[in-house]
């Protein structure tokens, strides 16, 4: 399906935090990632600070959240 929208938020522990590592990425390439990209947030939902909006091939440096919890979306 082309219109895909898919959200998870990552829970770790209280009093902990998430590191987020890309070994391998690949999604369809877009001026500002407009089309296809993965979005992370740190926090619980789409209103959460955002940490960066992803797209294409180049592998994403390390995501560290500032909290337990992260917020993806991949669309």
């Amino acid at each position: 399906d082309n219109n895909l929208d898919c959200t998870v938020t990552l829970t770790a522990p209280q009093n902990h935090t998430i590191s987020l590592f890309f070994h391998s990425f690949g999604i369809e390439d877009s001026s500002e990632c407009t089309h296809d990209f993965l979005e992370v947030r740190n926090g619980s939902d789409s209103s959460s600070p955002l940490l960066g909006t992803y797209c294409g091939a180049l592998l994403p440096n390390p995501i560290f959240s500032q909290n337990h919890k992260l917020y993806l979306r991949f669309k």
